[in-house]
């Protein structure tokens, strides 16, 4: 078996809005807060295609994803509760990787507001890294077949990895 990875970098923001301890107290990560996190795709083959697993070119098409999606932005749940506090009518954009961008809002105010908006990510479930994995193995699967383990770490000391 052939195995190669590649990490991506990014800085985003998320809260975990149902996130409470096991003595029911409310854990610090329902708060809006930051990471900056390394994303290792893992891809796998039993043959190589032209000496190759896959060129790491091939992998462009996901870096320009965590350029639109992930990198400075603040990615939510589409079921948090605090959506209710923003002027958004739910017209997005299609998902890429479960991760859609709001296009649509009401009339924007000025350049501060526009770029609040710009910035939000919606996906349909909690955005924990568990989750982020998920959705990127899932949608890369559909075209990258060798695609065989996601990893994300929000920090030095975390990792969580998704497989099939």
């Amino acid at each position: 078996m052939y195995k190669i990875t590649k990490e991506f970098e990014a800085s985003y923001a998320h809260r975990v809005w149902n996130q409470t301890l096991n003595d029911g107290q409310v854990c610090k990560c329902r708060r809006c807060h930051g990471h900056n996190s390394v994303i290792q795709l893992e891809l796998k083959a039993t043959t190589l295609q032209n000496d190759m697993v896959l060129d790491y070119n091939e992998l462009g098409c996901f870096k320009k994803f965590v350029d639109d999606y992930i990198d400075h932005r603040t990615i939510l749940d589409m079921n948090d509760p605090i959506l209710k506090h923003f002027k958004i009518e739910y017209i997005i954009d299609a998902p890429k990787f479960g991760f859609s961008k709001i296009i649509n809002m009401y009339p924007i105010k000025d350049e501060v507001e526009q770029e609040l908006y710009d910035s939000i990510i919606l996906i349909d479930c909690v955005p924990t890294s568990e989750n982020f994995c998920r959705l990127i193995y899932d949608g890369l699967k559909k075209t990258i077949p060798q695609i065989s383990k996601v990893s994300w770490s929000e920090t030095g000391k975390t990792n969580a990895t998704y497989s099939n």
